[in-house]
């Protein structure tokens, strides 16, 4: 098609180019398809480069969003309250796997908290006074004794009249500071005192939480007395143990010898596993004072062994306690760091102690190491009696 007008049949050149532009319209042809393979090879590689291209400005977009912060309104009104209206507070004396150090300074709090807002900007004041009628013909229900109003000469308040929430807070406190008095009471190591507190008015706030009663002149105490019982107040019960109460993984071995000194018995308790020795629970009698009991390990002498430590400093005197089947006599030490349980170094308490029965004589060493101090979240419920 694309030699007409090169076609001349006179002349033997004519036939040459007849023969030779064949073969460049070959050529020609040949290097056309390789253009267009070419051709489409680069529009192939920029089609690609447009695609990562566009796959970086996604990827780096991407990386640069960030989320809003979600701002949710406040509530219409604000409210103040105490939490808790019968918390037990337990002054943990000694070492402890918290920071016990308010309670080692002889000082606890008194919290008091806010509604209604998710950030408070500005301090909320709470008027407060000691109530202790709230502690009339009121007993401990799981004791049935009764509860007394922590007596004024045991303790001073940081704030006599007022509790502040400050700004940037939900919850305020004042700080209660026990004195000596209180830790020579032994009515203090036991539910026996609470420490009546009262709102009687809130200032920054729309609200107390002062309760619906159900009848008149209702009892803030008494739940049936409330539709929807009352925030305005709270009994703080507070008590304490001292140093040396805990419950101990107790080891050691025993002797019994009879009148003429011959040993007849010997035993040895203690496992491979600290954890699986017996577990004595010694008790905070007074603030130097702690009772143990457990069974004795004999078969010459069957019974439970009661002690009573008394501390001087670490140092103790063994004796029995009031009302014992033997009459024990022995000595002890309070040791820091002493031995170890769960990886970690733990104090120990070791004793030496003995008592007869008949003619026959008993002696005993012991290693206490503590497991844990025995004290958590308590609550308590009053009973009232009119």
């Amino acid at each position: 098609m694309g030699l007409k007008g090169f076609i001349d049949l006179n002349g033997s050149k004519t036939i040459l180019k007849i023969l030779l532009i064949p073969s460049k319209m070959n050529l020609v042809n040949s290097r056309g398809n390789s253009l267009s393979s070419e051709i489409r090879k680069n529009q192939y590689k920029r089609s690609n480069m447009k695609k990562i291209l566009f796959l970086l400005v996604l990827v780096a977009g991407l990386y640069a969003c960030k989320n809003q912060e979600i701002v949710f309104p406040d509530y219409d009104y604000t409210s103040g309250y105490f939490p808790y209206q019968y918390p037990i507070r337990t002054l943990i004396l000694g070492d402890y796997i918290y920071d016990n150090s308010n309670d080692n300074n002889h000082k606890f709090l008194i919290s008091a908290a806010m509604g209604g807002v998710y950030a408070n900007t500005k301090d909320r004041i709470f008027k407060i006074r000691i109530d202790n009628s709230l502690c009339n013909q009121a007993k401990f229900a799981a004791t049935n004794q009764p509860i007394y109003p922590l007596p004024e000469k045991y303790y001073t308040l940081s704030s006599a009249d007022q509790l502040i929430i400050p700004a940037g807070e939900l919850n305020g406190n004042i700080a209660v500071q026990l004195k000596d008095e209180f830790f020579d009471d032994t009515l203090a190591v036991k539910l026996a005192y609470v420490l009546p507190v009262r709102i009687s008015q809130v200032i920054g706030l729309d609200s107390l939480l002062t309760g619906k009663p159900s009848v008149a002149q209702a009892d803030p105490r008494i739940v049936s007395n409330w539709q929807v019982t009352p925030k305005d107040f709270t009994m703080f019960a507070v008590k304490f143990i001292n140093p040396f109460h805990g419950s101990y993984f107790r080891r050691g071995k025993s002797a019994v010898k009879n009148a003429a000194g011959q040993e007849i018995e010997s035993t040895t308790y203690r496992t491979q596993f600290i954890e699986k020795n017996d577990v004595w629970n010694l008790t905070t009698k007074s603030k130097n004072q702690v009772t143990m009991a457990g069974n004795l390990n004999s078969t010459a002498i069957k019974g439970t062994l009661s002690l009573l430590l008394t501390f001087t400093g670490n140092d103790c005197v063994v004796q029995n306690s009031p009302g014992s089947a033997f009459q024990v006599t022995g000595s002890g030490k309070f040791l820091d760091d002493a031995d170890e349980w769960g990886n970690k170094k733990r104090d120990a308490i070791h004793l030496t102690y003995q008592f007869k029965q008949g003619t026959n004589t008993y002696s005993a060493t012991d290693t206490l190491v503590i497991r844990d101090r025995g004290v958590g979240l308590e609550v308590f419920q009053p009973v009232i009696t009119k």
